[in-house]
């Protein structure tokens, strides 16, 4: 079974899409506002749903690919470090933003840290310690 514009490539684009992209313009949209020393509730909670989303791509993609691996592992690869480094970049840019060591920063840290850790192999999944 293939990957590459398969159905299960439409779901995750489509999850990505409609969770992922949808809650990273909400977090702009609240980073575009803040001021020193202001991460509200607002922010926590959209950062946590953000990684939430990502782990689940995350998983759910190890996961598929270590029960019944892909024919074209080499683009399920590239499509999970797009996913990853795309994630990655966006926490960067909310650490960032936010600019003030809280716990929601040392949060970030630790889950850019995880998702940094985390490989795609067909037949073995790395866990994601949190």
């Amino acid at each position: 079974m293939k990957f590459e514009k398969s159905t299960f490539e439409e779901r995750y684009n489509k999850y990505w899409n409609d969770c992922v992209v949808k809650t990273d313009k909400n977090i702009r949209k609240q980073l575009a506002g803040i001021g020193f020393f202001q991460v509200g509730p607002d922010i926590e909670g959209l950062v946590t749903e953000y990684q939430q989303h990502v782990l689940n791509i995350i998983s759910n993609l190890q996961r598929q690919q270590k029960s019944v691996p892909f024919e074209d592992s080499v683009y399920v690869e590239d499509y999970f470090k797009a996913t990853k480094e795309q994630a990655l970049t966006d926490l960067r840019e909310y650490k960032k933003a936010i600019g003030v060591v809280t716990m929601l920063t040392v949060s970030l840290d630790l889950f850019i840290s995880s998702v940094e850790g985390s490989e795609m192999r067909a037949g073995k999944q790395e866990a994601m310690v949190f």
